[in-house]
């Protein structure tokens, strides 16, 4: 009794002891059954039927990394609008169109350039041996005079000019010359012209036109000349081949291109 009153506590320590030594020894068993387990799971997961991988669908994000290589422009200034608003206008079959121009000539298509040429045809001599002269037809397509436009016909010796050109030499027999040289006044140009070659130099232009809100056609009109548009009269102020200058009554100007639509 004395013993164990002495040794209690080297007692409970050694069972402790023991108890710790027996937990350690059943760990490290337990620990090697559990490798040995997972080592053979693994290996049946490995050796296995092997399933391949599906391919990975990229679509979206290619085509947001495009979308970010190529990013909208946004516009805050001159016809943006959001900040300046599109007028739009009703046509005749009671559509609505933007109108991009609103405080000019809203709706007018330059349609086609005609030329209007200053034409010179030679048509060849006339007279009698010794008075010959050298008759000539002249167009002036161009004028502003209407009555002017008609072809007219001249004839002039040799050395003597009327208000365009100076007839400067023939070439052949006086009689039956085929081919003469003339001198332009304006600009001094020098040109050969035959009986089956006339001159032409285009002068001016005229314009046909559509107005879209209305359905107008406007056709052959010139420099000068005024165009009825909506409730409002036009004047046309220039034209060349690319485009046609029409001016408001209140002077404002707007530039209407070749086969443009507003």
């Amino acid at each position: 009794m004395k013993f164990l009153t002495k040794n209690y506590e080297k007692l409970v320590l050694g069972a402790v002891l023991l108890l710790v030594a027996i937990g350690s020894l059943l760990m490290v068993f337990h620990v090697q059954d559990v490798r040995q387990t997972l080592d053979e799971q693994l290996d049946k997961k490995v050796s296995g039927k092997k399933k391949p991988l599906k391919p990975i669908d990229l679509t979206n994000g290619i085509a947001a990394i495009a979308h970010l290589s190529t990013p909208d422009s946004i516009e805050l200034s001159g016809a943006h609008n959001t900040f300046n608003p599109v007028t739009w206008m009703k046509d005749k079959s009671g559509n609505l169109n933007p109108v991009k121009d609103p405080s000019g000539a809203v709706g007018l298509v330059y349609t086609k350039a005609i030329p209007l040429p200053l034409t010179i045809s030679y048509l060849g001599p006339i007279g009698t041996e010794g008075q010959y002269r050298y008759q000539f037809e002249v167009t002036r397509a161009y004028d502003k005079t209407p009555s002017k436009r008609r072809a007219s016909t001249i004839s002039l010796n040799v050395g003597s000019k009327n208000d365009l050109f100076l007839l400067r030499d023939i070439k052949g027999p006086k009689d039956s010359a085929p081919e003469v040289v003339i001198s332009l006044l304006d600009g001094d140009e020098i040109v050969s012209i035959s009986t089956n070659k006339p001159y032409s130099k285009t002068l001016a232009w005229a314009a046909d036109l559509d107005y879209r809100w209305d359905k107008k056609t406007f056709l052959g009109k010139r420099v000068g000349e005024t165009l009825n548009l909506g409730n409002a009269t036009y004047k046309i102020v220039a034209i060349d081949k690319d485009e046609v200058v029409v001016s408001a009554p209140n002077s404002l100007r707007s530039v209407i291109k070749l086969n443009s639509a507003p």
